[in-house]
């Protein structure tokens, strides 16, 4: 089997990820579904972590469908799927999840790996809750922490 030129340009930017993310400091986190049937005792932090998943698996789609119709206005798809034309993978983190009335506010660490080997991390908050059709999320705010250049 020989390898072709494709592999060995995503090779630097995995050895950057990992390098990267080993020197993260590890805090209780929910793990990142790997399908939209993940179960938890928390459905709002199920909702954002799901919402990842789909955005790993390049599944715009679904990931769009998450999103609430104030969000969705404020972006058409086409807007939404350019967001991630340079995206690798996203690592998220759950570290906190409070209620406030009808709608749960998820807080969040991510690091997101790009296809051109840099690293950019944001913290966060989605906030969660039924639009009368099942769970969504109703805004989000992140703010740009560290960035590593490839």
């Amino acid at each position: 089997m020989t390898l072709r030129a494709p592999f060995f340009r995503f090779a630097p930017l995995v050895l950057v990820l990992f390098l990267a993310l080993s020197l993260l400091p590890i805090r209780p986190a929910t793990a990142v579904a790997a399908d939209d049937s993940c179960v938890t005792g928390r459905p709002q932090a199920t909702v954002v972590s799901c919402y990842f998943a789909a955005i790993n698996r390049f599944d715009f789609p679904t990931a769009y469908s998450y999103l609430g119709s104030n969000e969705r206005r404020l972006q058409s798809y086409d807007q939404f799927v350019a967001l991630f034309d340079n995206l690798a993978i996203d690592d998220l983190q759950i570290t906190d999840l409070q209620y406030v009335r009808e709608v749960a506010i998820v807080f969040v660490h991510l690091v997101r790996a790009n296809t051109d080997g840099s690293i950019v991390t944001y913290d966060g908050t989605y906030t969660v809750g039924d639009e009368g059709d099942g769970l969504h999320i109703l805004a989000h705010a992140l703010t740009l922490g560290d960035s590593f250049p490839a």
